[in-house]
């Protein structure tokens, strides 16, 4: 098991982010990450991190999958 739940990957991607994008368009989406339900947490790390801009999509099974963020 990856630790804290797999967390700390998302957090490290999240963190070092704005060192890699471009202010594109706020229509397309920069980052998009799977999630599965071991990150329940993604939205308060997202809130932690100062991100306004993101959505998460649902799978077929009505499951949280995809996590992206328009930066």
């Amino acid at each position: 098991v990856a630790d804290n739940f797999g967390m700390k990957f998302y957090e490290e991607i999240l963190l070092n982010a704005h060192k890699y994008l471009n202010h594109v368009s706020m229509d397309i989406p920069q980052i998009v990450l799977e999630i599965g339900p071991a990150q329940d947490q993604i939205e308060s790390l997202m809130k932690k991190l100062s991100y306004k801009n993101f959505k998460i999509y649902k799978d077929m099974q009505g499951k949280r999958r995809w996590l992206t963020v328009y930066y």
